[in-house]
C-alpha cells in the first residue's frame, strides 16, 4: 500500500517542480532575450515541391567581438596570406594589442571605438560565410 502511494504521489511532486523550474528558466530567458532586431532574421523560400522553408540569414551579432581578436595561433593564415596590398598588412598589424585583441575594441564593454569608420577587414558580411 505504502508503495502504491509513493508512486502514486511522485509524478505530482515531479510535475510541481518542472513547472516551477520551467518559470523560473522562462523569466531567465526573458531577461537575458535580446532585442528584436538582435536576433538573426528569416527568409521564407519555397522549392519546387511547394514546401515552404525557413533560411536564417546572417548577421552580426552585438557585443561579440570575434573578429577582433587579431593575433591568431600558427592553425589561422596569416595577414601576408589575406592581403594583397602590403598597406592592408601594415595596418592590419598596427591594429594588434599586446594581448593579441584589436586596440579598438573595449572588451569591458564589448564595443568598438572605431566601429562606424573601421576598415575594409573588419567588416565581415553575410557572403564571408557563403562556401
Amino acid at each position: 500500500m505504502f508503495l502504491s502511494l509513493a508512486l502514486s504521489t511522485a509524478p505530482v511532486t515531479t510535475t510541481v517542480i518542472s513547472a516551477t523550474r520551467r518559470s523560473q528558466v522562462s523569466q531567465l530567458y526573458a531577461k537575458k532575450n535580446k532585442p528584436e532586431s538582435m536576433r538573426p532574421t528569416t527568409t521564407s523560400t519555397s522549392d519546387f515541391s511547394g514546401r515552404t522553408t525557413k533560411e536564417v540569414t546572417w548577421q552580426c551579432v552585438q557585443g561579440c567581438g570575434a573578429c577582433c581578436k587579431l593575433a591568431k595561433d600558427f592553425a589561422f593564415v596569416t595577414p601576408d596570406e589575406i592581403f594583397d596590398d602590403p598597406d592592408d598588412v601594415e595596418l592590419y598589424r598596427s591594429m594588434i594589442g599586446e594581448d593579441g585583441w584589436c586596440i579598438n575594441y573595449d572588451k569591458a564593454t564589448r564595443k568598438c571605438s572605431i566601429y562606424a569608420d573601421r576598415p575594409y577587414f573588419c567588416r565581415v558580411e553575410p557572403e564571408v560565410f557563403k562556401t
